[in-house]
């Protein structure tokens, strides 16, 4: 058995370094998608870093993460949702704020209604997403 590791956020293909795998771990996630990486990175900034381990089969991000549009909007249905789009804004604006290149660009969106009812629902949308 051995483990992998690289920088996650290398974009040009390089030799994997291999080191034996961790022998305990309290946390193993599996797939290193944007949501097993968010996972990781939040118990990292929860102290359990150390105490975590992310098996991922190959390059962090690199599959259907990598293939999505990467679009954020923050008109959403429900105030969960946007809620927790806003938060993913502040995160992806700070980790460029740290020198970390996510690929962040803000710009803006256009969402049309076709019918009344989508409209009644767009407005109810608005009024909570500003």
């Amino acid at each position: 058995n051995v483990f992998q590791t690289e920088n996650i956020f290398d974009t040009e293909e390089a030799p994997l370094e291999t080191i034996a795998p961790p022998r305990h771990a309290k946390v193993v996630v599996c797939g290193g998608g944007v949501m097993g990486a968010s996972v990781v990175y939040h118990l990292a900034k929860l102290g359990w870093g150390s105490e975590t381990v992310l098996i991922e089969q190959n390059r962090v991000g690199g599959g259907t993460t990598w293939h999505s549009s990467g679009l954020i909007g923050v008109f959403k249905p429900s105030l969960a949702q946007v809620k927790l789009t806003k938060s993913s804004v502040r995160l992806y604006k700070h980790l460029e704020s740290k020198g970390l290149s996510t690929g962040w660009k803000q710009c803006g969106s256009l969402n049309l209604a076709r019918t009344r009812d989508r409209m009644t629902v767009f407005r109810r949308m608005k009024a909570q997403s500003v």
